[in-house]
């Protein structure tokens, strides 16, 4: 035979080994998997329905794949039962059947409905008493069923009173004629104190935010849910976030608290521009503002804010403010402010403002501003009305803000209220006395996830013995009554109210009604009115930023509707 031959002949015997003996492993490893993956099933034996009916509701299993898994259900399930106040029942006589197959017997015996519990320790005693416990001779009488709620509560509480490693564990639980009484063990450790707060992620946060703005302050008593809370303070602050949850680390002798925070750039640019018909001219008026927003540039949580407005009338307007919060890291915050106002060559009005403010509680600031106002006039001007003068301005100020986490719509809350006191000075050297307050308010009401109903409040009022067209308010325009022009009306004494419902098919687009009102007086001309305004608007969100547009029509009292008189207000709102 040839040597080829002889080759193929044996590699042909070969593959017919290995292939049986491949088969034969498989066939021996299968059926090894199918000798472990066996399970073991468990039978209850029962003397009465009513004990059926215990073992159906408590015991969740009767096949296992160990030994272990089954033992671990059985004391789960005397554990549910020592809960619901059957103290008494036994598992016992546990026999091996077959090699897959245990029997166990079950006697549920009765059920307790009251226990009474005793505990030696004061705080403990103190805090069911707030819970309308009755205490006799340190013991209180209680459900079974009780127990398992009332435990998680007594472990809150005592991390709420800086013992947040305090254990609670049942002992010495004995049957008598009676009835069933235990003792409730108390193992307190001493009294831990908030020590640290490290700041992850964003390392040059404002550490003066979490002592002022937050109250956390170290080192402190540690009481969790009040931590934890505070913690939720920062979370409104628009220039940072929360990149994970904050977390708690236990040391023998010390406690931190961590958070995870993340730098937001929040330098805004808003743009508005404002489309009405000319009276004079078959042409339209543009009047519009920018307003420039920056915030926590140099990581201190500063503001400045610059604004420009012109109302197409020769009315020019320009406010620069400055926010340094917590100066030199304390609780104090400083503003300062200039504005100019010109209308045409009539007169301009120059102020500079200095305001300190106090964080007195979560979100709510105190304040007490000086303003120094000068007045100048054209010597050429026919108003009779305007005449130059120096002011000062003495208010205060309380303010509250809160915010949520929404893009269109950041704001939910927001009050502020002035009051204050002006001297003013004529070339006549009689000095008069004035009063001033105002009161800026807004609310979000969420009627449902995709319906909101927004309403915006301003209201101004300037009392004095006699008045001057110069120092009068300028209100109109898209900030308060949107179909009029911007500040074209003034008075001494005005109230507006803005409302939109909002109704938000999806978190990118909102579409709005525009239902405005307000009411003025000018005692200067001796003229009061009601003026109103209706519309439609939306917001979106695009890449370019927050689109807004307005359609408004404005109407004074007992004027008729007219289309023409109708205003598009146009913005655009870009983060940068």
């Amino acid at each position: 035979m040839p040597k080829n031959t002889t080759n193929q002949i044996q590699n042909k015997h070969l593959k017919q080994k290995q292939f049986l003996y491949n088969l034969l492993l498989a066939i021996y490893l299968s059926s090894l998997c199918s000798a472990f993956s066996q399970n073991i099933s468990l039978e209850i034996i029962t003397n009465s329905k009513s004990e059926d009916s215990l073992i159906s509701k408590y015991f969740q299993n009767i096949e296992f794949d160990s030994f272990n898994e089954m033992t671990e259900e059985i004391n789960q399930t005397k554990n549910k039962l020592y809960l619901e106040g059957y103290l008494q029942h036994k598992f016992h006589n546990l026999k091996k059947n077959s090699k897959e197959n245990y029997s166990l017997e079950f006697f549920s015996e009765k059920k307790t409905k009251q226990i009474t519990l005793y505990i030696y320790d004061t705080k403990t005693l103190n805090y069911l008493t707030d819970l309308d416990y009755k205490i006799s001779k340190n013991s209180i009488k209680i459900k079974p069923q009780e127990i398992r709620e009332i435990l998680p509560k007594l472990t809150q509480n005592a991390a709420e009173i800086g013992n947040p490693l305090t254990t609670f564990q049942l002992i010495n639980i004995l049957a008598s004629e009676k009835g069933f009484s235990a003792e409730l063990k108390v193992n307190r450790k001493e009294n831990r104190n908030l020590t640290k707060v490290i700041i992850k992620g964003y390392s040059k946060f404002p550490k003066s935010f979490i002592k002022h703005q937050a109250k956390l302050k170290t080192p402190a008593l540690f009481q969790k849910k009040k931590i934890l809370d505070k913690t939720k303070t920062l979370e409104e602050l628009d220039f940072v976030s929360f990149s994970k949850a904050p977390e708690l680390q236990f040391k023998k002798d010390s406690t931190s608290l961590y958070l995870y925070l993340d730098k937001k750039n929040t330098n805004t640019l808003e743009g508005f521009l404002g489309f009405s018909p000319n009276e004079d001219e078959s042409k339209l008026r543009l009047a519009g503002y920018l307003n420039l927003n920056l915030i926590n540039n140099f990581n201190q949580g500063e503001r400045t804010n610059l604004t420009y407005k012109s109302n197409g009338d020769n009315q020019q307007i320009l406010n620069l403010n400055t926010n340094l919060p917590f100066l030199f890291k304390s609780p104090i915050s400083l503003s300062t402010g200039i504005n100019i106002f010109r209308q045409d060559s009539t007169f301009s009005n120059a102020s500079q403002t200095l305001e300190t403010s106090l964080n007195i509680a979560k979100n709510t600031f105190l304040s007490t501003s000086l303003e120094l106002e000068q007045s100048t006039t054209s010597q050429n001007s026919e108003n009779t009305n305007t005449k130059p003068y120096k002011k000062q301005i003495y208010s205060g100020k309380l303010s509250y803000s809160k915010t949520k986490n929404s893009t269109l719509q950041p704001q939910s809350a927001y009050l502020e209220f002035i009051a204050g006191t002006a001297l003013r000075k004529t070339q006549n050297p009689n000095t008069t006395n004035q009063f001033i307050a105002s009161l800026n308010a807004a609310y979000n009401f969420r009627i449902s996830p995709n319906h909101n109903l927004h309403l915006n409040n301003q209201t101004a009022l300037l009392k004095s013995t006699n008045y001057l067209d110069n120092e009068l308010f300028r209100f109109g325009g898209i900030n308060n009554i949107r179909g009029f022009k911007e500040n074209s009306i003034s008075a001494n004494l005005y109230t507006t109210l803005q409302t939109e419902y909002r109704y938000s098919p999806s978190s990118k687009i909102y579409i709005n009604t525009i239902i405005d009102a307000a009411y003025y007086e000018n005692n200067l001309s001796n003229q009061e009115d009601i003026l109103y305004s209706f519309g439609l608007g939306t917001s979106l969100l695009t890449k370019a930023g927050i689109l807004k547009l307005n359609l408004a029509n404005g109407i004074h009292n007992n004027q008729k509707f007219e289309l023409s008189n109708s205003i598009l207000h146009l913005t655009l709102i870009a983060n940068f």
